[in-house]
């Protein structure tokens, strides 16, 4: 009775997670349908190049504060300490970031957006490591959605409005609302005092744990800042809508795996190889039910015709990622990062070699 009463928590718990995990892809999911059908496929094509450099940058300034954050919890419990000395130590980060931003961007408005969007993201993205660790999911699914709220209800107000930059202002008045939201909701566990400082050394001891998703992103996203020069933004829109696709069913491994990284990291060699063995089988099968779905989402939601044999080869970047996943928290949990840096450069070369031929 209480081996079943473990198995229900954690499947609730899993199931709360993967909510959690993909509230945020979801809704953007459903918002860039809205963009698509209401007004073009052109305009969702304008605004991906500007969401790409959001994702990118916010990468750089998260500079891999959730996996290490994580880790640290799980091994001492000082975590107003360690989350506001994180949060202080990653500002210095934005130094770089404002005058790339400008460069970047030509109209000044919209760079001015852009960084806007960047900071209020830089605090939502900062609660993560908390969620996950204290396993506030159903909290964190409330202020997701209650940000996506925000986002449709701005949409509609605003139809005829509707602009490039209009679209950033919608998503920096969500996000700052989410930052908000966030700040009340942990503000006893991390804000009761200030306790954090500038550590220099927290940036250095937080790299390896930077750049394996830094050239992760560059692997799933390299060959579209290269093919955006080349496309209208009418195909760049229907080719990013499909890569989304394939990201969601991406993330549905971490999803599955993200509530018990604590625990992972805590288990012997051989219960590990054995998770990554099975997890490995179940993901063969569940990328099958992933291209299926992907390809009645692209034919009869955003009405977008692509060839089958688009999907077969999409195919093949899903089922190795499983396998990776779990490869990767393996190293992370031998303190052996440097190697994750050598894999991803093999994965983007080979990410990008089926890019090419998609």
């Amino acid at each position: 009775m209480q081996f079943n009463f473990s198995l229900q928590q954690r499947i609730k718990l899993g199931l709360n997670n993967t909510v959690f995990g993909l509230s945020g892809t979801i809704f953007n999911f459903l918002f860039s349908i809205l963009i698509v059908r209401m007004f073009s496929p052109s305009l969702w094509g304008q605004f991906t190049q500007s969401m790409l450099l959001i994702i990118l940058f916010n990468l750089f300034t998260g500079w891999g504060n959730k996996d290490y954050l994580l880790r640290e919890f799980s091994r001492n419990h000082h975590l107003a300490v360690q989350w506001q000395t994180s949060f202080i130590s990653r500002l210095v980060l934005f130094l770089p970031v404002i005058p790339l931003i400008y460069f970047l961007t030509p109209d000044p408005v919209q760079s001015l957006l852009l960084l806007l969007w960047i900071f209020s993201n830089f605090i939502t993205r900062s609660f993560d490591s908390i969620i996950v660790f204290d396993r506030k999911f159903k909290e964190a699914i409330i202020i997701e959605s209650a940000g996506f709220a925000m986002l449709l209800v701005g949409l509609f107000v605003f139809k005829e409005l509707i602009s490039l930059n209009s679209i950033i202002l919608l998503f920096v008045g969500s996000s700052v609302l989410k930052s908000i939201l966030y700040f009340i909701q942990f503000r006893k566990n991390l804000l009761h005092s200030l306790v954090g400082r500038f550590d220099a050394d927290h940036l250095r001891t937080c790299l390896p744990y930077f750049l394996p998703p830094f050239i992760g992103f560059l692997q799933a996203r390299s060959d579209t800042f290269a093919i955006a020069l080349q496309l209208s933004s009418k195909e760049l829109g229907e080719y990013y809508v499909l890569l989304s696709l394939l990201s969601y069913c991406h993330a549905t491994a971490v999803l599955a795996i993200t509530p018990f990284l604590k625990n992972i990291y805590r288990i012997n060699s051989a219960s590990f190889q054995k998770i990554k063995i099975r997890f490995t089988q179940v993901g063969l099968l569940w990328s099958v039910a992933c291209m299926v779905g992907i390809y009645g989402v692209m034919t009869f939601v955003y009405h977008i015709e692509l060839p089958v044999y688009t999907y077969f080869i999409a195919w093949f970047t899903l089922p190795p990622y499983f396998f990776y996943f779990l490869l990767m928290q393996d190293l992370l949990r031998q303190d052996k990062p440097y190697p994750i840096v050598i894999i991803n450069l093999i994965a983007a070369a080979f990410n990008f070699l089926i890019s090419v031929i998609l």
